[in-house]
């Protein structure tokens, strides 16, 4: 995190640097006014060219880190779903060969299966093209 605010401040640093030289070299330039304002114009039409591809590169990595985290976030809860399923299956078995459950016990499993349906809810979500709302819901949890 503190290097990309470093590349940041380096590149908003050489970009303020650019503009500065460049508005002080044509203003300092024995040129014609008429000349002069047309050079103005073509240094601000360039930059502003350089600032909309730079935006664009930014919105680019921006959305792809943004879904390979809903990715990752859809795999994490696939997991722990996985992993509560066989855990309740589990439960359910030993159960079965101890029919006395303790009170306990039984809100713990009610929680896993509270879980495991959660879990369901956001795999239906994610295959419905909500990857963000799960991957908001997961990270809050």
């Amino acid at each position: 995190m503190a290097k990309q605010k470093q590349a940041k401040g380096f590149w908003l640093g050489a970009l303020a640097g650019t503009v500065a030289g460049t508005v002080t070299a044509l203003l300092l330039a024995p040129k014609a006014g008429k000349e002069l304002r047309q050079d103005i114009a073509g240094g601000v039409q360039d930059l502003s060219e350089k600032t909309v591809r730079a935006v664009e590169q930014c919105g680019e990595k921006t959305t792809e880190a943004a879904r390979q985290l809903g990715d990752k976030a859809v795999h994490i809860a696939d997991c722990a779903k996985d992993g509560a399923e066989a855990l309740i299956s589990n439960v359910r078995i030993w159960r079965k060969g101890r029919p006395q459950l303790t009170t306990e016990a039984a809100g713990e499993l009610g929680q896993l299966e509270d879980s495991v349906e959660a879990a369901s809810r956001s795999e239906e979500l994610a295959s419905e093209g909500t990857a963000d709302t799960v991957a908001a819901e997961t990270i809050e949890k």
